[in-house]
């Protein structure tokens, strides 16, 4: 099942549980850093009139203030909603708000990558990035990598894509290293090792009574009896 057909507590604890794997495997805390494409920037711009931003509205989802969350584009991402909306466009501008958004510069040439493929490379490299994208395509590409969580807005609430393989992944240190391109790799199970004997049972038996060994019953105590007055003739 996908996160938007659960019931928001159960997405809420889906949500938790990628992210706690995310922390325990890989190291990703607040504050994030978060690729935002050009579809998520529209999104998110759409519902500016509401006060809203990228930040507040990854906040809730990632379950840290908006303060935490820094929202990253790159050239390659400028570069395509100049193309799409037109360059001074109102979107072109809100991109340009240095207090809104972070610019990471991605090495890639002018005009020569799109952002789907930008977005790619640079998750590659690491569990350095999380990603607010609404393009199904590229939430689809991400999907098998186990460090990325992705995040898209839907009822005017964000929500975390499933992945196929971060919640498989045991919590843990360990997981890094049962992990491999075929996918997580669980434990193996040790087998049980069959054990030998009791060494107390073939003990020799005492015989009851014998010295030094406790007798197994224990006799009863005896009961004094009362004294009686007997009774004197008469003179």
């Amino acid at each position: 099942e996908f996160p938007g057909s659960l019931p928001m507590g159960k997405r809420d604890k889906a949500d938790s549980k990628q992210l706690k794997v995310l922390r325990s495997a890989y190291g990703l805390t607040a504050p994030y850093s978060v690729l935002c494409d050009g579809s998520f920037v529209n999104n998110a711009f759409e519902a500016k009139a509401a006060g809203s931003t990228c930040a507040s509205i990854l906040a809730p989802v990632l379950h840290c203030p908006a303060a935490d969350v820094k929202c990253i584009v790159t050239p390659c991402i400028i570069h395509e909603i100049d193309a799409l909306f037109g360059r001074g466009s109102p979107l072109s501008k809100h991109v340009a708000d240095t207090a809104l958004f972070s610019k990471f510069e991605c090495g890639h040439a002018a005009r020569s990558t799109s952002a789907c493929d930008c977005i790619r490379q640079l998750v590659a490299l690491g569990p350095k990035f999380l990603v607010a994208t609404q393009d199904p395509a590229l939430r689809n590409v991400l999907r098998p990598v186990p460090h990325v969580a992705t995040a898209y807005r839907q009822y005017s609430v964000a929500l975390l894509d499933r992945t196929d393989r971060a919640d498989e992944l045991p919590a843990g240190p360990a997981s890094l290293a049962t992990f491999s391109d075929d996918g997580p790799q669980r434990p193996k199970k040790a087998h049980r090792v069959a054990k030998g004997p009791n060494p107390l049972s073939h003990q020799r038996k005492h015989k009851k009574g014998a010295v030094g060994v406790r007798q197994a019953t224990r006799e009863a105590p005896r009961r004094r009896r009362k004294a009686t007055a007997v009774p004197q003739p008469e003179a």
